[in-house]
């Protein structure tokens, strides 16, 4: 299974997958395989009043002066490594166009992904954010005054050290080891297309670019004299890494967010826009930046703002302390994103590891916030998003030794989450739980998923707001340093919390290790991705996923699995998924994005984002029309796919000369012909009141695949239908038959 990427190499990169049609009936729809190529993508937006480029393992900052453009040279950098370069003059032999020193700069103005200067009356400095870096021109409108040489110098700031060689022509400023700038080569273009390779020359901490005297003075003008800075090609950087997925149902628009690396001090969270059908809509957009470390993002729709609230763990140093903050994402990618608000902060404390729950109603703009406190356990708070406040501080800790929050995803139409995490047991870790509302009254303060003999890690949780589903691993009983996966689920039942299945295992394994799960609310089923060792090692990793029925829990349908790429390892699942029980009526056919990080398992080490589409169902088999129609029986058809596990599905008429509506399903093909009429028999008929014509009735298939290949067969009389084409009815009944179907049962 090939998956598309978020970001290659050491670059962002993004690439979006199709979905496969469905094969009947050998493969399960869990995951649909990627079909496009990988492409790269790059963006502007306004943070906090400055103007912010990002782009394929850099990101950009734009002040009055210039650019401060900082390579993505990961983990393995002990601090990040910017290139500052502010523009110091432009000169034509002895005639001065511009001089930094003499001259009061604006700060530049957004044109799309460009940052635009207004240098002087004939000058423009841009610099376009693009997939292989930031590109910067100046645009001269007429031939500069003077004569000779036209030059333009930039005062340059870096650590980076200029290499002995160039690499594609391009001067590189690096950290030994670990990559850096490459500052391509300089052309000059005129308004014509005539081309000329100009000069570029690194002198002291001034970088100059020329173009020759003989083709600025026969030039048409403007001229465009063009360097580009990027990523070195070598560079052992990284790109993403720990996304996490939530889709917003007001727009229909999916945010993943994921957290970027330019050194291990410095670290951004950073996010891209799809649509419902997975196509991207804009270039990756910055959440958080800066030069501290903002790690850990969660995110959860709010679907009245029409957005996303996106919640991370920021801090001073990788020592801390942390906070907890968060901010508004529109999810309308040409809005600009919040300001941040703090949500949790003490100077003597470290608030790590958040998590969010969001507001599926059209009309509530709250959202949840969990997250631990380093040695004081679990709490939690309510944040009215549109107003920008944040509620008092709740614990949900029984013990300061607990860790690891999780909250189901959305409220669902009450407003109500399920909060888990691990707390200690006497035999190491197990499962807790405790149910809270919109406005964080707690409608109970304990409760425990898992028993202190068997202990639970790393839980996963997800739900409609008051049936919820607990995902987490366990030491594998073969070798407690292995894991292995199981799931819970967990209700609401009007006054308690209770446990409404036994745990069932998913992934168990002897000796495998398996653990991280996520979870994912199909509408009909349940979705569970986890990372799964590919040796008893546990070095290297692939995705392996399976549906499970919405009110048992057990594994339905066949397992699916992400393969990694040779050398590399894939973790931290992530899942978000259409469902939204708003209305109160859930989604039987539903859709998410299952997202991940693919890793080089060693040296350099670099990450990038996967993501692949999720269904709850696929399209199944097409049914067959066999005819028999006759008078005003109307249209026969189905609702939904006839595939595994669609509780929704419901066969269905239209068009019938009466509302007295007779459902017939047979599975032995036996059939009666009467005059025009071909009906099915050796079946009982159930009376279905109509309307208009039309009328459906249930049809639920479970979830088990021993019901794959089943055929069914389904008609609908309708009696007193105003004729009579089948004698063997006595009148007055006159009943009318539909035609029959036969339909496959498949994934």
């Amino acid at each position: 299974m090939t998956p598309f990427v978020i970001d290659s190499r050491s670059a962002l990169a993004l690439a979006l997958a199709g979905v496969l049609s469905a094969q009947a009936p050998t493969q399960p729809p869990a995951l649909a395989d990627a079909v496009a190529t990988a492409h790269h993508a790059a963006a502007m937006h306004t943070v906090d009043g400055v103007l912010c480029g990002l782009g394929p393992g850099y990101k950009a900052r734009f002040d009055a002066a210039g650019m401060t453009f900082t390579p993505a040279l990961g983990a393995a950098a002990l601090r990040s490594h910017p290139l500052r370069v502010a523009l110091a003059q432009i000169r034509r032999g002895e005639h001065v166009l511009f001089d930094a020193r003499n001259t009061v700069g604006s700060g530049p103005r957004q044109v799309g992904t460009t940052a635009v200067y207004a240098r002087c009356r004939s000058v423009t400095e841009t610099c376009e954010a693009r997939v292989d870096g930031v590109e910067q021109s100046f645009v001269f409108a007429e031939r500069p005054p003077g004569h000779g040489d036209l030059v333009v110098r930039c005062r340059v700031e870096t650590d980076l050290a200029p290499t002995e060689h160039e690499v594609g022509g391009a001067l590189v400023l690096a950290a030994e080891g670990l990559g850096g700038v490459a500052i391509g080569e300089v052309v000059g273009i005129d308004a014509a297309g005539a081309r000329v390779a100009g000069t570029r020359r690194l002198l002291g901490d001034e970088l100059e670019f020329t173009l020759p005297a003989a083709f600025v003075e026969r030039a048409a003008y403007p001229l465009v004299l063009d360097p580009l800075y990027g990523n070195t090609i070598s560079i052992a950087g990284t790109g993403g890494r720990d996304p996490e997925v939530a889709f917003d149902a007001g727009t229909g628009n999916f945010l993943v967010v994921w957290e970027d690396v330019f050194s291990a001090v410095d670290s951004d969270i950073t996010g891209r826009t799809f649509d419902a059908a997975g196509s991207s809509l804009v270039g990756p957009r910055p959440i958080a930046t800066g030069t501290r470390p903002q790690i850990n993002p969660a995110v959860a729709a709010v679907r009245s703002l029409q957005g996303f609230f996106v919640v991370y763990q920021e801090g001073n140093s990788l020592f801390g302390p942390w906070d907890v903050r968060g901010a508004f994402v529109p999810a309308d990618p040409n809005l600009a994103v919040g300001a941040p608000i703090l949500i949790a902060a003490d100077p003597t404390i470290n608030e790590i590891t958040p998590d969010v729950g969001g507001e599926t109603t059209a009309t509530g703009s709250k959202a949840v916030v969990v997250w631990h406190e380093d040695g004081a356990g679990i709490f939690a708070v309510d944040v009215d998003v549109a107003a920008r406040t944040v509620g008092n501080a709740a614990s949900l800790t029984q013990a300061s030794e607990e860790r690891r929050p999780a909250i189901s995803r959305a409220g669902g139409p009450l407003g109500r989450f399920l909060v888990t995490w691990e707390g200690r047991a006497s035999t190491g870790w197990q499962v807790l739980s405790a149910y809270v509302d919109r406005d964080l009254q707690i409608l109970q303060a304990f409760h425990q998923v898992t028993a202190f003999a068997t202990g639970g890690r790393n839980p996963a949780v997800d739900g409609d707001g008051t049936d919820f589903l607990v995902a987490y691993d366990r030491p594998d009983p073969a070798a407690s340093a292995l894991g292995d996966v199981y799931c819970r689920r967990v209700s609401w039942n009007g006054t308690a919390l209770v446990n409404a299945t036994a745990e069932i295992g998913i992934a168990t394994t002897a000796n495998d290790d398996e653990r991280t799960p996520a979870v994912g609310l199909l509408g009909a089923k349940y979705l569970i991705a986890w990372a799964d060792a590919l040796s008893s090692g546990g070095l290297r990793y692939e995705i392996s996923a399976q549906e499970v029925d919405l009110q048992n829990c057990v594994p339905c349908g066949l397992r699916t699995h992400v393969s990694a790429p040779t050398g590399n390892t894939l973790q931290s699942p992530a899942i978000g998924t259409r469902y939204t029980a708003a209305a109160g009526t859930p989604v039987t056919a539903d859709e998410g994005i299952l997202a991940y990080t693919n890793a080089i398992a060693g040296p350099p080490f670099s990450t990038n984002i996967a993501l692949l589409r999720a269904r709850g169902f696929g399209a199944g088999s097409p049914p067959t029309d066999l005819g028999g129609a006759c008078g005003n029986g109307g249209s026969n058809g189905f609702v939904g796919p006839v595939v595994i596990g669609n509780a929704g599905l419901r066969m269905s008429v239209a068009g019938a000369g009466s509302n007295a509506l007779f459902a017939s399903l047979q599975f032995v093909d036996s059939t009666t012909t009467c005059g025009a009429c071909t009906y099915n028999n050796l079946n009982s008929y159930l009376f279905v009141p109509g309307s208009n014509g039309g009328g459906s009735r249930p049809l639920p298939i479970p979830c088990d695949s021993s019901f794959l290949g089943l055929r069914l067969r389904t008609q609908w009389a309708a009696f007193l239908s105003g004729v009579n084409p089948c004698s063997i009815i006595a009148a007055p009944i006159q009943v009318s038959f539909s035609n029959r179907l036969e339909a496959t049962i498949d994934w």
